[in-house]
């Protein structure tokens, strides 16, 4: 037994299910009841929270989490860490955050021209999701086997019949939580490679989900007119298109040939896109899993 903060702690056996501990007040007046670390407190009044933890010596301990005062555990903003205050009130512990799950991105490249410089911009984005945590894949229409359209995945009477290839990339799209498109500008308007390549799937596997565009050309206005295309496509498939748009003139001069941005403006947009759209990937997968319009 141990007392912290003038509540004895027993330690024992389950209690419904998995490790559990019972607290009283040092009267036994006022039972609590602690599962899996976090109280489920039967009694009103002067509840107190804790959180349990079982060192390595094998000592258990205790330690406050609770509503107020200076030994209660609370997640700073500028850490993002959760700091726990023991009865010491010169014990302080750093316990890491419960890291969130990695989101699922895929970016589209949109040219198959030879001398393409499409995977200039797109190397840097995906750097850039990386290092924001995110798991990404590249979906190159160069390499993957799509064929000139003549019926999409979903208008097929048997969808099993499809290539393997095919059913497996629809499947990708449908677990992905977000998208960039990465398109450069053909005769004002949006290269045949792109479009063929999402028009395969159906608008239900990229539902409810954000898109983040970026648009470059060899000359001084960035394939503007190709993004300004791209939205309504992107809208009738059923995307959410994020308002930061990355758009990189002079390509060529933007980015070395592996992908290095060459100046600060290409880098702080670029990273401006990213941010925008890791937000829209967090507030649109609470929104899906809350429920989604029918």
């Amino acid at each position: 037994m141990a007392v912290v903060q003038g509540h004895r702690i027993h330690w024992g056996a389950s209690l419904e299910s998995g490790f559990g501990v019972e607290v009283s007040s040092v009267s036994g007046q006022r039972p609590y009841r602690l599962q899996m670390g976090w109280p489920k407190c039967m009694c009103p009044g002067c509840c107190r929270i804790y959180h349990v933890t079982e060192p390595s010596e094998g000592e258990r301990e205790a330690y406050t989490v609770g509503p107020s005062g200076q030994r209660e555990a609370y997640t700073t903003e500028a850490s993002g860490q959760q700091v726990v205050y023991t009865t010491d009130h010169n014990d302080q512990r750093e316990v890491p955050k419960e890291e969130k799950p990695m989101s699922r991105l895929i970016v589209f490249l949109g040219s198959t021209r030879d001398g393409r410089n499409g995977t200039r911009v797109a190397t840097h984005l995906v750097n850039l999701l990386k290092e924001r945590k995110h798991a990404v894949t590249v979906f190159d229409p160069l390499k993957m086997p799509f064929e000139l359209l003549r019926q999409p995945l979903h208008f097929m009477p048997d969808q099993s019949a499809a290539p393997q290839w095919l059913r497996d990339a629809n499947a990708e799209i449908a677990a992905a939580d977000g998208f960039v498109v990465v398109t450069p500008e053909y005769n004002c308007s949006l290269p045949p490679a792109l479009v063929n390549m999402l028009d395969h799937f159906p608008p239900a596997s990229f539902q409810h989900r954000p898109v983040g565009i970026a648009c470059y050309s060899l000359g001084p206005f960035g394939g503007m007119r190709a993004a300004a295309f791209a939205r309504p496509h992107l809208s009738e498939l059923g995307l959410v298109s994020i308002p930061a748009q990355f758009t990189v003139p002079t390509v060529t001069q933007s980015y070395s040939a592996d992908g290095q941005p060459q100046n600060e403006r290409i880098e702080n947009n670029a990273a401006r896109l990213v941010t925008e759209l890791s937000w829209y990937v967090d507030a649109l997968k609470a929104a899906r899993a809350a429920g989604v319009p029918n």
